[in-house]
């Protein structure tokens, strides 16, 4: 999942930087 989270987060920083903090 973390690699997913890599890719988007070019897109959305803010967004995915709590998410994968929650996933992991």
């Amino acid at each position: 999942m973390a690699a997913r989270y890599l890719v988007l987060d070019h897109s959305t920083t803010g967004y995915l930087l709590p998410q994968q903090q929650a996933g992991n």
